[in-house]
């Protein structure tokens, strides 16, 4: 899932200087394997990055970056951070002080894209259903820990990180970014899955959506039948480091 904020761990030391690119030759991810063909180092990476920063900050001063071209800084920010984020985080930071230009436009727009999407949609629920996502997001917001979410429906899946602290700036938009996840999967109707990530065992429990759209907590022993059950109904035994358990939901 994509990073819709970004933090700042070190302070600017040097800009690196750009790679040669062909902004013309395909699109940013084409561009990006092309360029890896001969280039495989990380200060490359960082090279490469540093072009495409160059670029697009000259068109976003110069009439606006084109929308084509917006589909080609999503495309390419979601290949890279899903490839190359945590090999390449320290020495991004250390160049640019910060996430460079190119992977925080992607996550603006991002951010912009499922904002305007999610809230056309919430505006269309029920009052009833829009306080079953409220408490749902409550609920998973409560759960303390690192958390891993997943929240499946027949039409899609969405994942979501919600690390163990938090700063004050992310809380907001964490907690409005959860609300539309926990939309989307009650209007879905669809399921749950949390991940408490501990340091030797990892807790996990799950959520599921009735069909009247009111979301239930699942029972652990549902948990671990979904979780470890084959499509022909064999059943394999639970990790050593996984524990499913239960919530209760609270009388909202």
């Amino acid at each position: 899932m994509r990073k819709f904020w970004n933090r700042d761990k070190e302070q600017i030391t040097k800009l690196p200087e750009a790679a040669e690119i062909d902004f013309s030759s395909g699109t940013i991810l084409e561009q990006f394997e092309d360029y890896l063909s001969e280039h495989r180092k990380v200060s490359d990476i960082v090279a490469f990055l540093s072009a495409q920063d160059g670029r697009l900050l000259a068109l976003s001063k110069d009439g606006g970056i084109p929308e084509a071209l917006e589909d080609e800084v999503i495309e390419f920010s979601d290949y890279f951070l899903q490839e190359f984020d945590d090999i390449t985080y320290s020495a991004r930071i250390r160049a640019f002080g910060e996430e460079p230009f190119v992977l925080r436009l992607a996550d603006s727009l991002a951010w912009y894209r499922l904002e305007s999407e999610e809230s056309l949609l919430w505006e269309q629920m029920s009052d009833v259903h829009k306080k079953e996502a409220s408490t749902l997001r409550d609920t998973l917001m409560s759960v303390r820990g690192d958390r891993a979410l997943d929240f499946v429906t027949q039409e899609d899946t969405r994942t979501l990180d919600i690390p163990a602290v938090l700063y004050p700036d992310e809380i907001p938009k964490m907690r409005q970014l959860l609300l539309y996840f926990c939309a989307f999967v009650i209007r879905g109707r669809g399921t749950v899955t949390v991940e408490i990530i501990g340091k030797y065992k990892s807790q996990v429990f799950g959520i599921e959506v009735s069909p009247i759209g009111i979301w239930m907590p699942r029972s652990k022993e549902a948990m671990q039948a979904s979780e470890c059950t084959t499509p022909s109904g064999f059943v394999l035994e639970p990790e050593d480091d996984i524990e499913y358990i239960e919530i209760e939901r609270e009388r909202f």
